[in-house]
């Protein structure tokens, strides 16, 4: 039944592309390092940093004190993550990044994805009124 779509297989499909679709509302801005701004260690607090070597890490919690800046960095992959304390100098780091969600992209998403959900059911009820078979590309005789 190569090309037949059933609803099942589009509701999972939604659910992938709209996994996927969400992480595109966050966006990675520059946050400088000023020590005021580092006093207490925040565990939601994540960073994205960049070394005068060219290496990137991820850290959470990070703190100022004096010239150096102590945090715990991320270590593994999206399914395993685990974190070991790190203490970097001030000027090893030349750039500081920090992950924030875009409420305009998440409107236009979510009311898109809406819009797009809808435009299916409605197809799919207009098949199946026709009593033609539950498919959206390549349907094949029954």
């Amino acid at each position: 039944m190569t090309g037949v779509w059933r609803s099942s297989e589009l509701c999972r499909l939604a659910a992938v592309l709209s996994g996927i679709a969400l992480s595109a509302c966050t966006h990675w801005k520059a946050e400088p390092l000023v020590p005021a701004g580092f006093q207490a260690a925040d565990s939601n607090r994540t960073l994205r940093l960049t070394l005068r070597d060219g290496k990137s890490i991820r850290v959470r919690s990070p703190v100022i004190r004096g010239d150096t800046l102590i945090a715990e960095q991320e270590l593994g992959d999206a399914f395993r993550v685990s974190y070991r304390p790190v203490r970097l100098p001030l000027d090893s780091i030349s750039r500081a990044e920090k992950s924030r969600v875009s409420a305009g992209r998440t409107i236009l998403l979510v009311s898109g994805l809406g819009l797009t959900a809808l435009a299916i059911k409605a197809a799919a009820d207009f098949r199946l009124n026709l009593n033609l078979p539950p498919c959206l590309v390549g349907c094949s005789k029954p």
